[in-house]
């Protein structure tokens, strides 16, 4: 859609600058568990091919017709029957985790992955390293621990998914007691897979999963992802074998960033896809004390970290300008059309590149000279003569630093600024009926809870809990529903 625009001759060069810049974090599409084809005919698996190369060109396409962008290949404690498949899906320009499924000693199943690129022999050592008892096997089974297998992997540069973390081989199911507590909480334990809902999951595993089991509970909660065995190319159309990670870089790296923050980085198929939005995608200044300079921003949040002077209030107040957003406050005005005069004079300009997904996706072009309207491109670089900023954006609002600080000294414009995330209290809710209505609400509460207390019976070692209650309520009936609005004697 942009390829129009970026010819355009109209176009500041720092907009095209920008559009050659990262796209920031992006979801990707990922399957964890794919299988070589020898794997199948080791298992017994039918996957309808009989030859490598076609198995390799059928996986390669369905990638490609299901999204998916990044692949992990995890056959049991190998690597070298991956290799043919490794360079056909890199060839279509797929990202391949190179990586194994270990099997510890105590029949635990691990997704061993290492970084894109990890030669043959590297992946050797890898596999090495777990000290295998029966290579020849299947499924071959280490010696080493669950534990210590993701030592090992963290050591040598990789990362670990335990396996179908709920069925057979996996953590939950063959692992109990404390070595469970243990494996669990790892701190090398950062993501498990399950194969649809993290609601769906059984009820037995269901309070550690959610990270409510007190003997299992984590600091920080497990990530889920739904990955099982990929051995087919209609395989990656199951739901329950790919998942959405947010990375800025598909590595190691991303995968670990995205498994420590897996509640807004990770999307399961189940999950709702997030909408999407109207956004700024880049701004840059043509003439004056900035030109040819540009700030590509991406999608997600965007951060703007610097010290004094390093331009963060002239990237707000150019957008600012752009969208012609007046400052609320009157020094916030004084403060802004100095800075706009002094970054642009006479003969330079704004431009902001947005995005906009209705009433159909498209992109414009904001330019603003100085002391003059705004101005709107289509993506074709054509000026709409009747579209304003506005039109586009029309909940866009912007504060500067200094201006946030001056609404605090003014009431209103602080109730205002507020309101939208406290709410305000409907007429109801305010009258002194509705006081004396969540007067009698709270109180029959703690009635309900003394008199269940009652029903327990005396208990010598009574909690602090309890006396809490105790003394809230006394409290509670020494205040009927006043006559007047007021506040409880403490």
């Amino acid at each position: 859609m942009l390829t129009t625009l970026a010819a355009h001759g109209a176009t500041p060069q720092g907009i095209k600058d920008a559009l050659t810049s990262s796209d920031g974090s992006q979801y990707v599409k990922c399957a964890f568990q794919v299988n070589p084809f020898a794997y199948g005919s080791r298992h017994s698996k039918t996957n309808g091919f009989t030859d490598e190369d076609q198995y390799n060109g059928a996986m390669v396409k369905a990638c490609q017709e299901n999204g998916v962008h990044v692949v992990a290949l995890t056959d049991h404690f190998r690597f070298d029957d991956s290799e043919n498949l490794r360079a056909k899906l890199e060839e279509a320009g797929i990202t391949v985790f190179p990586g194994f499924e270990a099997n510890s000693a105590e029949g635990v199943h691990i997704l061993c992955l290492f970084p894109p690129g990890t030669s043959g022999t590297d992946m050797n050592e890898n596999v090495g390293a777990c000290d295998i008892r029966n290579r020849d096997d299947p499924s071959p089974i280490a010696r080493k621990g669950f534990e210590e297998i993701l030592e090992v992997v963290n050591e040598r540069g990789g990362i670990t998914i335990s396996a179908h973390v709920t069925q057979s081989s996996g953590l939950l199911k063959e692992l109990s007691g404390q070595t469970r507590m243990n494996a669990w909480k790892s701190p090398l334990h950062l993501a498990s897979a399950i194969p649809g809902p993290l609601g769906d999951v059984p009820t037995e595993y269901r309070q550690i999963c959610f990270n409510k089991d007190g003997a299992h509970k984590r600091d920080r909660p497990v990530s889920f992802v739904n990955a099982s065995d990929v051995s087919a190319p209609g395989d990656f159309a199951k739901p329950g074998n790919t998942t959405l990670l947010k990375m800025t870089e598909v590595s190691i790296e991303g995968l670990r960033q995205a498994f420590l923050d897996g509640e807004s980085r990770i999307m399961l198929n189940s999950d709702e896809a997030p909408s999407d939005f109207a956004r700024v995608v880049a701004v840059t200044w043509d003439g004056g004390l900035l030109d040819g300079q540009y700030v590509a921003l991406n999608a997600g949040l965007n951060v703007m970290i610097g010290g004094r002077g390093a331009g963060k209030s002239t990237i707000v107040e150019s957008l600012r300008f752009a969208f012609d957003i007046p400052p609320l406050g009157a020094d916030a005005a004084k403060s802004h059309e100095s800075m706009i005069k002094h970054l642009l004079g006479s003969r330079s300009a704004v431009s902001v590149l947005i995005f906009s997904p209705s009433p159909s996706p498209g992109y414009y072009l904001i330019e603003r000279a100085y002391k003059q309207e705004a101005r709107v491109r289509n993506q074709s670089g054509e000026i709409v003569a009747d579209l304003k900023p506005g039109d586009i954006i029309s909940d866009l609002e912007v504060y500067g630093q200094h201006e946030i600080s001056e609404i605090t000294r003014h009431k209103g414009q602080l109730a205002e600024l507020l309101g939208r995330f406290v709410g305000t209290d409907n007429e109801a809710a305010v009258s002194e009926d509705g006081i004396r209505e969540r007067f009698r609400t709270s109180r029959k509460k703690i009635t309900d809870l003394d008199e269940k207390n009652r029903r327990i019976g005396p208990c010598s070692g009574r909690s602090a809990g309890a006396q809490g209650t105790t003394q809230t309520l006394r409290r509670d009936r020494a205040c009927d529903p006043p006559a007047r609005t007021g506040i409880c004697p403490a």
